[in-house]
């Protein structure tokens, strides 16, 4: 299913009399990946949905918003999120570094796709026996 942010894609690119190739440069997301995400064979992950949403000149929160990510989580969920994601994800650190030059509302967006993605990640507090009998 296209996602609101792969329709934002193509339409730019048609707008703007942009090949895949065009886009792929300005952007640095290869064109077989940016083809399969305007026609919704393939989610965009974080790195290349920021990359695209620069390179087509909207704001990162915008383009987490389009991509169907939440918003307005609390504090106490996005915090919690973090830690646990700290835990598991060796790319944590460099989204927390990118996070620290981002403004409040792309701060807000990224926060709240990685409390998302802390939700599909198993509970680091639970023993190995345990996570096996669900």
């Amino acid at each position: 299913m296209k996602s609101n942010f792969a329709h934002h894609i193509k339409r730019w690119r048609e707008q703007n009399n942009k090949t895949l190739r065009d886009l792929e440069s300005l952007s640095g997301v290869d064109r077989s990946t940016i083809s399969k995400i305007e026609r919704g064979g393939q989610e965009p992950n974080i790195e290349d949905l920021v990359r695209l949403a620069q390179a087509t000149g909207i704001p990162n929160w915008r383009a987490l918003e389009l991509a169907g990510y939440p918003s307005n989580l609390s504090t106490t969920e996005i915090n919690q999120a973090l830690t646990n994601l700290a835990k598991t994800d060796p790319q944590a650190q460099r989204l927390l570094v990118l996070l620290a030059r981002a403004d409040e509302q792309d701060r807000q967006a990224v926060l709240n796709y990685l409390l998302v993605r802390v939700a599909e990640l198993p509970d680091p507090n639970q023993q190995p026996n345990e996570q096996s009998q669900e």
